[in-house]
């Protein structure tokens, strides 16, 4: 996963560094089931690009398999509120 790190880190764009962080997160829980590592690189996308709905969606399905019923409400009421925005930033 250091290859997607060490090109986030070249890259100046928020969206394209959390893309690559969303990237290997979904090849860390896909490929290696290193659902600690996924997480980890999610929320990396998460903090840089909040609004996306994809990575709240992540973060919610891994919350899911582990059985975390409180975070798994939580992203869900989140994925709600940036749906209900739209185009005006949500309040987390």
């Amino acid at each position: 996963m250091h290859v997607f790190d060490d090109e986030a880190a070249l890259r100046v764009e928020d969206a394209e560094r959390a893309d690559l962080f969303f990237r290997a997160g979904e090849v860390l829980e896909a490929h290696l089931e290193d659902l600690e590592g996924a997480m980890k690189h999610y929320l990396r996308a998460f903090k840089l690009q909040p609004r996306n709905s994809r990575y709240l969606a992540a973060g919610e399905r891994l919350y899911r398999r582990r059985g975390d019923w409180v975070m798994v409400d939580r992203l869900l009421g989140l994925q709600v509120r940036v749906a209900a925005d739209g185009p005006t930033r949500a309040r987390f």
